[in-house]
């Protein structure tokens, strides 16, 4: 289901980018101020940003899969390399067919050149923190589990909103990647 709005989304975008850009700025213009109205939030926007990259996530999955695999829980680690890879290509995908012109107001480092919808960051911790997390809820002992899990979870469904708050995605880029 969540699939098919993020296609439906991806269409609607691709056909009127324009359109869908002032639709998105008042909201992006909310989050953007609020992000610049404080240092706090500016910074846990920066450091979710930071560690919800495929540069950081990659390579915490890949060695949270091998941990499972020593653990000889094969299933569990199949389950978190094969989510997490097929969001990776269908994000990446997406973003080679929508190719969506990222939020005017930002001066993008060399990281943020590419195109904006749907938000990777915010795919990539949907499939592999939330996952994570999902994993740890089902095999540790409830009193960790809880803590663990919970702790993922902030970190794969914040990514999204940190997105906003440093300007680098539109609205429905995040609810693309969602």
């Amino acid at each position: 289901v969540l699939l098919s709005i993020g296609v439906a989304l991806a269409v609607a975008v691709a056909r009127d980018e324009v359109g869908m850009d002032a639709r998105d700025l008042a909201v992006n213009q909310w989050f953007r101020d609020l992000g610049v109205s404080s240092d706090v939030l500016t910074q846990l926007a920066e450091w979710l940003s930071w560690i919800g990259s495929g540069r950081r996530t990659g390579p915490i999955v890949i060695v949270f899969a091998v941990v499972l695999l020593a653990l000889r829980q094969w299933r569990w680690a199949v389950f978190q390399l094969l989510v997490t890879e097929l969001g990776y290509l269908i994000s990446d995908v997406a973003k080679v067919s929508v190719s969506r012109q990222r939020p005017p107001w930002v001066d993008f480092g060399p990281l943020e050149l590419g195109t904006s919808f749907p938000s990777g960051h915010t795919f990539g911790g949907v499939t592999a923190w939330v996952t994570m997390g999902l994993v740890l809820w089902f095999l540790l002992p409830r009193a960790w589990s809880t803590v663990l899990a919970a702790s993922c979870w902030c970190v794969g469904l914040l990514t999204g909103p940190s997105r906003l708050v440093v300007g680098v995605h539109w609205v429905t880029d995040v609810l693309g990647g969602l």
